[in-house]
């Protein structure tokens, strides 16, 4: 039997994880307070616009909520909690400009004073193995990983990854890159969508696996892979069915210890006696010299047999992700983005909600344009998913009826016209 890994539960106890981030982040002060959710809001449908009918006849929604996203997420966490895959967002940067069409100067307590109920909501949301991805640059991201080890945990943090969101910019040291920190509700239960499929990610960096045949193998070309027992890791060894030896030259296999040219002898081989029968039988054993001279073995897999797979990596720099096609997203499906010139990239955001499953619930708190709905709809109308997306952004400025609500429109007629649209925003109980 595998072992089982015992994990600590989750920190619940809102004060203490509190109080854990005070002190990481420099030292905040005891007294210092944090919004909470109104109890008195409700959430008001404003509009419904129903999408064409998919080839497979199931019905996919996305909503926006206009709102306060801490009022919205506190409604949420009524009716989603612990069932959304996947949360991105891309809050305020803190960079102090002005031109950006929302707040983005804070100090750095008020900054914190806004992230943190905002992200320990996120938590709740996030189903057991579930994950969340923020963009940040470097005016917070040390703050931002303080912060998120105090609220989902050190051990929780899955990847820290670097996107190239540009190629110059004019100053003494073009910094060209912003990041993007992934964390998960729970570490050990966290599982990538493309180890659970054969086909390679839309976009994904491809695993290189080098094949040879120097003996001409009717198999075709192979590499040759460490041993492994069937059951992974954690299998017991040990016994008789471990102890026996094996003729290197002939393939001959005899129980206990033999001596003798061309014999190996060992009480804890990697596999039981027949499944190394098996394996010799097939031509599967490839024998080869270790440093000090002892012989050891490892066991063939051929490139007709391995699903070809792919990952993330944790370097971003496609052009297509890059920053200035933020803008030219939008005005591809004949949206004008006004003042909002500095929305992420449809590709960047499809790039990294792929790693859930094709009918996940993507959740997006701060949606700005809403970007990520319009990559959302993009990747199903590829790859034929269901995934459903949740969006919340503010008024401020009408971005979400003048920018958000359009955009997502015209996105769906440009990538197929399925999906049922709906309009919702928060408001005081009557």
């Amino acid at each position: 039997m595998s072992r089982k890994v015992k994990r600590p539960p989750p920190e619940t106890n809102l004060a203490n994880i509190f109080e854990r981030a005070r002190k990481a982040c420099l030292a905040l002060p005891p007294d210092l307070t944090w919004p909470e959710p109104d109890p008195d809001k409700n959430l008001i449908i404003e509009d419904v616009s129903i999408g064409e009918d998919r080839e497979d006849e199931e019905r996919v929604s996305h909503m926006l909520i206009e709102s306060d996203n801490i009022h919205a997420l506190g409604l949420l966490r009524e009716t989603h909690r612990q069932s959304v895959d996947l949360i991105y967002i891309d809050p305020p940067y803190n960079t102090g400009r002005l031109d950006l069409g929302y707040r983005d100067r804070w100090e750095p307590a008020d900054w914190i004073r806004f992230m943190f109920p905002r992200l320990v909501l996120a938590r709740d949301l996030l189903a057991p193995h579930g994950a969340i991805m923020i963009s940040i640059d470097d005016n917070e991201v040390h703050r931002l990983k303080l912060l998120m080890d105090a609220i989902f945990g050190g051990p929780n943090r899955v990847a820290g990854m670097i996107w190239q969101c540009r190629t110059f910019m004019r100053s003494l040291i073009s910094e060209d890159h912003e990041h993007v920190l992934v964390y998960s509700r729970h570490r050990a239960d966290i599982v990538p969508y493309w180890s659970r499929k054969d086909e390679p990610t839309w976009f994904g960096k491809r695993v290189r696996r080098e094949y040879v045949n120097p003996d001409d193998d009717a198999r075709g070309p192979w590499r040759d892979c460490k041993c492994k027992p069937p059951s992974g890791k954690g299998k017991k060894k040990g016994g008789d069915d471990y102890d026996y030896s094996i003729n290197t030259g002939t393939g001959e296999l005899r129980r206990g210890a033999v001596t003798g040219d061309g014999w190996i002898h060992r009480i804890d081989w990697e596999y039981v006696l027949g499944t190394m029968v098996s394996l010799i039988e097939e031509g599967r054993l490839v024998w080869y010299k270790k440093k000090n001279g002892a012989l050891d073995y490892r066991v063939k897999r051929f490139a007709a047999e391995e699903p070809e797979i792919s990952c993330l990596g944790s370097v971003m720099t496609e052009a297509q992700m890059m920053t200035a096609r933020g803008k030219d997203d939008l005005l591809a499906i004949g949206v004008d983005p006004g003042d909002f010139k500095h929305a992420k990239p449809v590709k960047l955001i499809q790039h990294l909600i792929q790693v859930a499953a094709p009918d996940a619930t993507i959740l997006d708190f701060f949606a700005g344009t809403g970007t990520t709905g319009h990559a959302v709809m993009a990747l199903n109308a590829a790859d034929g998913g269901a995934r459903k997306a949740i969006l919340v952004t503010s008024g401020e400025n009408d971005i979400c009826r003048r920018l958000t609500w359009p955009r997502l429109m015209s996105a769906r007629n440009a990538t197929g016209g399925t999906g049922d649209l709906i309009m919702a925003r928060v408001e005081d109980k009557k």
